[in-house]
């Protein structure tokens, strides 16, 4: 998992521990040459370097007006960490880009993501707390802290940070993902929402998940939180399981709501960033990224349209495969490989026999083929090692089809009458070390089958 612990998601303090001493705002933050963390709009203006994205280093970068304000906040590897906003209008020079914060492409380290999302919060407060809640009048600030305070009233205003929880509903291998309108197409997450009056986070969880999709949530635990900066949020992660009742979306809130599984997923699920993300991955679909990942470089791209169907279907085409597969294989080990040694018999066995026997590890291959273009497509639960026991098992039954079998039937052509032929002949021997060799060779199919059941 590449965020062993929420602790370790970015916008959290964990992530830039090792690099940045926090400082108040009134620590003056010392002149000379800094880092830059400059806001605009909602990207972070970050400096092109050969390939990568680095924040602005140096004096007061040239293109940030005079008449912007630049906040010190503390130290990023003993250097002055300095954040500002500017305006969407002001044009950026070259090598100096804008990147979102919530770029698909994920461009920025966790650690420059972390500390544009603590510029984020601390200007957001900023420009909230310029006047006095109570009254109106302009505030100061508090000496050595992020805190102001109204001097005609004499109230103390500190950083809002607004809690929210965001709870997995799970039931059984299933579980419950949301969709709002305003999401890009095919996206779905988890059910959220801010706390209220009077209410604990773990109540917080109850409440959504009842106003938003009309469910009751049973046993409930808490697994992490995040800080999340847009603008002041504090995520509070939470697996509960499904108590009862049906899907009733509220579509004041919802676009729609529904019971998704690892094998069925939904076109897109939230950037890896995210604690919604991280819960999904480590409660639901244990980390193995579902056959709907996010599109990457390198990655099999499905349409949206397609992709849904494959994501339902291709499981299931696979397991059938190898259903097909190791039934045959069972049925020729125990039931048709006897009567074939009664060649003599004319009865309707041993002409099922005759019609089945030639086509069986030709069944094999193209169940087995069929199974792993299937798995490879869908790249769902414990895809990996399955798709290797699957080459395995091909290439078991790909020996007997091209090796063990037709040695065997040469073998037994040579012999003019098979039957009556006494067993210590050497041909006769070498056909039964041939035969018991076969025989291996399925259950081996057979146990692997059985395995791969198990695995997918």
């Amino acid at each position: 998992m590449p965020y062993p612990d929420t602790a370790n998601l970015p916008f959290n303090a964990t992530v830039i521990a090792d690099g940045f001493t926090p400082e108040p705002p009134d620590s003056g933050g010392g002149a000379g040459p800094g880092v830059w963390a400059v806001l605009r709009g909602n990207s972070l203006v970050v400096e092109e370097r050969g390939g990568t994205l680095a924040l602005p280093e140096g004096e007061r970068p040239h293109w940030l007006s005079a008449g912007r304000e630049a906040i010190t906040i503390g130290r990023w590897y003993g250097r002055p960490l300095r954040i500002a906003r500017m305006s969407a209008q002001d044009p950026l020079p070259s090598p100096f880009v804008a990147e979102p914060f919530n770029a698909t492409g994920e461009r920025l380290d966790d650690a420059t993501l972390t500390i544009g999302g603590m510029a984020q919060q601390i200007l957001h407060w900023e420009r909230d707390s310029r006047f006095c809640a109570r009254c109106g009048a302009p505030q100061d600030r508090l000496p050595g802290t992020w805190g102001k305070r109204c001097p005609p009233c004499g109230v103390e205003h500190f950083p809002h940070i607004h809690p929210c929880a965001i709870v997995l509903v799970k039931r059984g291998d299933e579980f419950l993902l949301t969709r709002k309108p305003d999401w890009a197409p095919g996206r779905y997450g988890l059910v959220a929402g801010f706390l209220d009056f009077g209410e604990s986070l773990e109540e917080c969880a109850r409440r959504e998940v009842r106003e938003e999709t009309g469910l009751e949530i049973g046993a409930i635990r808490y697994v992490g939180s995040q800080c999340w900066p847009f603008p002041s949020q504090l995520m509070a992660g939470f697996v509960a399981e499904y108590a009862g009742g049906e899907i009733r979306v509220d579509h004041a809130e919802l676009e729609d709501a529904r019971w998704f599984s690892p094998d069925a997923m939904p076109a897109s699920i939230p950037p890896r960033r995210s604690i919604a993300r991280w819960i999904i991955d480590r409660f639901a679909i244990g980390d193995r990224g579902p056959g709907t990942r996010d599109q990457g470089p390198g990655k099999l791209i499905i349409p949206f349209r397609s992709r849904r169907i494959a994501v339902s279907f291709v499981p299931a085409l696979c397991r059938l495969a190898v259903a097909l597969w190791v039934g045959g294989a069972a049925l020729f080990t125990f039931v048709l490989t006897p009567t074939i040694f009664r060649t003599e018999t004319r009865d309707a066995a041993g002409r099922i026999v005759g019609y089945l026997f030639p086509g069986y590890f030709r069944w094999g291959l193209a169940c087995g083929a069929v199974a792993l273009l299937a798995l490879l497509l869908a790249r769902g639960k414990n895809w990996m090692p399955a798709a290797v026991l699957l080459v395995v098992m091909l290439a078991v039954t790909a020996f007997q089809a091209f090796h063990v079998e037709p040695k065997a039937a040469l073998i037994k052509q040579q012999i003019p009458s098979f039957e009556t032929t006494p067993k210590d002949h050497p041909m006769r021997r070498e056909f039964s070390k041939l035969h018991g060799i076969s025989a291996v060779c399925n259950l081996s199919v057979i146990a692997g089958g059985v395995v791969l059941m198990v695995l997918l």
